[in-house]
């Protein structure tokens, strides 16, 4: 954590919450350092530390009077102790004020998701985002069209493609296995992904999960564009967590390590609930447009989920 003291950090503000702008550091396009918000009156809402876009140490959110309300502790990989309000000294109600869930890999290396019941839910958000070049170099680096076409002999001498090729990332059109995909006349524009946001009561916090990698492609052809979606969650992970990579953050090792914990640059063109259905066809060229929209919706995410600490 005292690594945070030694990084080149960008601070912005954002007129999104009350009369005085939130106060937050960037680093490598992820919130990383000091944030904090306020109240109408210019009192400190809430404030505490990211670290590659993740929770780190003390947070605090105070009502607009200046009256502490709540008080968590999130350890380096995000296991969270909540020190205020204060629980009874009852072992079992002690019991229940520890983390619920530890961070540990399974058998092939992939860091295993917490389960979570749909009943625990109590808001959600869905995103979609566009990956820059820049801060993102180790996704570049990758090679997703030669991913594309790749088969692997099935017992009954079949070939089948190692990964499923969706023609939206709604997943309702896909390239069958006899298409072929012409990916030496592809040219890769950009990398995308739709994600799910959602406060889970039962963990108390809020999580992320990317569903989809969204691959903004241009036939060099006919010069016509297409969006080529792969399911991230089974379809990805085992090849993803074999392309090992050099990260400031010890815990992230390889590609699918990035995806877990959230920690690249991104930039959001659309939000919604997740019950909608439609999206705006998105180019990469216009990514820049969204960087504001993109910051407010972040925000958005995070305020969210300190006002269900306090509800909750």
């Amino acid at each position: 954590m005292n690594k945070l003291l030694f990084l080149p950090i960008l601070v912005f503000t954002l007129a999104v919450f009350g009369q005085k702008n939130p106060i937050i550091q960037e680093y490598a396009g992820c919130f990383h350092g000091a944030y904090e918000s306020f109240h109408d009156n210019g009192n400190t809402k809430a404030k505490g530390n990211f670290y590659f876009n993740r929770r780190i140490g003390d947070w605090k959110v105070f009502d607009e009077f200046g009256k502490l309300l709540v008080h968590r502790f999130y350890d380096s990989l995000g296991h969270v102790k909540i020190i205020v309000p204060k629980t009874a000294d009852d072992e079992v109600i002690k019991l229940l004020n520890q983390p619920r869930f530890r961070l540990h890999r399974d058998s092939i290396g992939k860091y295993v998701y917490q389960h979570i019941s749909e009943g625990d839910v109590v808001w959600s958000k869905r995103v979609w985002s566009y990956f820059p070049v820049e801060n993102n170099e180790n996704f570049y680096a990758f090679d997703w069209l030669g991913l594309l076409n790749r088969f692997e002999l099935q017992e009954d001498l079949s070939s089948k493609r190692i990964v499923t090729v969706y023609k939206n990332d709604q997943f309702s059109k896909f390239y069958e296995d006899t298409e072929e995909i012409a990916t030496q006349n592809f040219e890769l524009l950009g990398i995308g992904l739709k994600k799910d946001y959602f406060y889970d009561i039962a963990s108390r916090k809020m999580d992320a999960r990317v569903l989809a990698v969204t691959l903004f492609i241009k036939d060099t052809t006919n010069n016509i564009r297409k969006d080529l979606t792969l399911y991230l969650p089974t379809d990805l992970r085992p090849f993803l967590v074999k392309q090992i990579i050099q990260h400031e953050d010890p815990t992230i090792t390889n590609l699918d390590d990035l995806f877990y914990f959230n920690a690249y640059n991104e930039i959001i063109y659309k939000e919604e609930s997740w019950k909608e259905k439609t999206v705006q066809l998105f180019h990469p060229k216009e990514a820049n447009n969204f960087s504001q929209f993109s910051k407010e919706v972040k925000i958005q995410i995070i305020e969210e989920e300190h006002s269900y600490w306090v509800a909750v």
